[in-house]
């Protein structure tokens, strides 16, 4: 008699090491894939954003690029609409950054380990 006989669907989903989950400081719940933290794609809208010499539009764009690419479509709306809860309805650039940083630090804090 196999023991796999009695094993609900869910305990034979592969297990993905690849999952960051995170809570930030404000209660936002998010996963994302590692790969997509350390993809070339996200890491130019992140160096975007911080080059003194781009213009605040572009570096809004950038910060947009990378949320996206972060959290994809479905978890960006999620994303934006919890900002918007805790801002009187309103998404700021400020509030985005400020959480998309403290992701950015938890990742960064989280590979040192």
């Amino acid at each position: 008699m196999s023991h796999n006989k009695h094993k609900k669907p869910q305990d034979h989903q592969k297990k993905n090491d690849n999952t960051i989950k995170f809570t930030t400081q404000s209660g936002f719940k998010c996963k994302f894939d590692r790969k997509a933290f350390f993809d070339m794609r996200f890491l130019d809208a992140i160096v975007m954003m911080e080059d003194g010499g781009v213009k605040d539009e572009a570096k809004g764009v950038a910060m947009m690029r990378a949320v996206r690419f972060l959290l994809g479509e479905e978890q960006k709306d999620a994303f934006y609409l919890h900002i918007a809860e805790k801002n009187d309805g309103h998404v700021s650039v400020e509030a985005v950054s400020k959480e998309l940083y403290e992701i950015i630090r938890y990742v960064g804090n989280d590979k040192k380990k």
